[in-house]
């Protein structure tokens, strides 16, 4: 049965998407170009790129920071799939009340599905990392495949544990020993988990396993029962500004932040790298104002979704906003800053709790803000394109994945610009600044 209904949830996805590429060819010949051209220009970085990257390969040091930045930003990037994913209630009454395990429509709704949409990253970091490195870029992909296993097995014990349901604790200890039990891979630390099996002896073949383990782990967890808890907040009247496109933007980031799985996504998104940097600095003695700006980057991976998200809420009240009398431009800017607003908070509060373990100067922040800032208009540039949707994980799957092409295009392109500027560090400001008044402005032109 879950194969029949992978087949309906890929089938809807493309019935929608089929209408809007009939109705704009050129929009449609530009993503089939992409699509096509993306592996061929990932292999081409990476062999650009291999004997600088071999150069500073001769450091350990460096593999194992490249490795600890790529398995923490994959382990956040699958507990993001898993806590935002719509379970099988999302299939209707009728289906979800079948005579089926839980896990077997889990599996067909949303574990499918998000496997098949990732298999185009998947083979576009395989195209740039192997030129790249090697033998020790095919670690690195297996390595982002085992952490976002896992990652997503770990957001679903989350989301047992936000519904008060005692099955969590199982689900964050079965995570927790096949994270440990990676590292008799290497002989490493225990804190390490799968990181420390790239350039390993047997890391060829620990790291599938440990994407096999993290795989079953997360459909056991899905499979597992809960409860559903019915809304208890009560509607109060809250004060907005008088300008509508003020109202609209406080609006959409109150939307974000009070979703529960939008909230619990970004809490999830700050908690799991200040953990990975408490127990760097417990078991490694790793602390400094870099731990601080690890912290920020990796939530930076999870708060790109807030403007997408907020665009395609926005999207979803087009019934209430379409009899406003503004614009609906003015309407989509607004949403995409509110966006961005829940988006910089996040990124705010994870600054905050990060700095006891090392305080960086004044121009790290403002590097930070640009690249924030370069990235979040990037994500508001990709979610007007490909809007985040509540109910449909493929959806979600390719708005995440459109997000971090668009990044690393738009940052390939600045990266050229910067060789022929002066000063590097008023560029970076600039650009980044920019590129967030690019998207917004983007979105509004869009909606029209």
């Amino acid at each position: 049965m879950h194969w029949a209904i992978s087949r309906a949830v890929c089938a809807c996805a493309w019935r929608r998407v089929r209408p809007a590429l009939a109705e704009n060819p050129l929009l449609a010949a530009l993503a089939a170009f992409l699509v096509a051209a993306a592996p061929g220009a990932a292999f081409w970085a990476g062999a650009r790129l291999s004997s600088a990257f071999a150069e500073a390969a001769a450091d350990p040091a460096f593999v194992r920071a490249l490795a600890v930045g790529l398995g923490l930003s994959a382990v956040v990037a699958g507990s993001s799939v898993a806590l935002l994913a719509p379970g099988p209630e999302a299939l209707g009454p009728q289906v979800a009340a079948a005579p089926r395990p839980r896990a077997a429509l889990a599996t067909g709704a949303v574990i499918v599905p998000v496997c098949v949409a990732a298999c185009l990253p998947a083979l576009v970091l395989a195209c740039f990392v192997v030129p790249l490195a090697g033998s020790t870029g095919v670690e690195l992909l297996l390595l982002a495949l085992a952490c976002a296993s896992l990652g997503a097995a770990l957001g679903e014990g989350v989301r047992l544990v936000a519904a008060g349901e005692p099955s969590g604790a199982p689900t964050f200890a079965a995570v927790a020993l096949a994270w440990a039990a990676a590292s008799s891979a290497h002989g490493g630390r225990v804190a390490l988990g799968p990181i420390g099996a790239v350039d390993a002896e047997r890391g060829l073949v620990a790291l599938p396993a440990v994407a096999a383990t993290g795989l079953v782990l997360w459909i056991v967890a899905c499979g597992l029962a809960r409860r559903e808890r019915a809304p208890t907040r009560v509607a109060r009247l809250r004060r907005l500004p008088a300008r509508a496109g003020p109202a609209v933007a406080l609006v959409t980031a109150r939307r974000i932040l009070r979703r529960p799985d939008l909230r619990l996504h970004g809490a999830t998104a700050v908690v799991l790298p200040l953990g990975a940097a408490l127990t760097a600095w417990a078991a490694l003695g790793i602390v400094g104002a870099a731990a601080s700006v690890f912290c920020v980057a990796v939530t930076l991976t999870a708060a790109v979704l807030y403007p997408p998200a907020g665009l395609g809420l926005t999207r979803g009240g087009r019934w209430l906003l379409a009899s406003a009398p503004r614009r609906g431009s003015a309407i989509a800017a607004a949403a995409a800053a509110g966006g961005v607003g829940a988006a910089a908070a996040l990124l705010v509060a994870a600054a905050l709790l990060s700095a006891p373990l090392g305080l960086p100067p004044a121009s790290i922040y403002l590097e930070l803000e640009s690249a924030s800032a370069f990235v979040l208009g990037c994500a508001v540039l990709s979610g007007a394109v490909v809007p985040w949707h509540p109910d449909r994980i493929l959806h979600q799957v390719v708005s995440y994945v459109a997000v971090l092409g668009v990044v690393v295009a738009a940052w390939t392109a600045v990266g050229l610009l910067g060789r022929i500027v002066p000063d590097g560090t008023a560029f970076a400001v600039l650009a980044g600044n920019l590129m967030l008044a690019l998207g917004v402005s983007a979105a509004a032109v869009l909606a029209r």
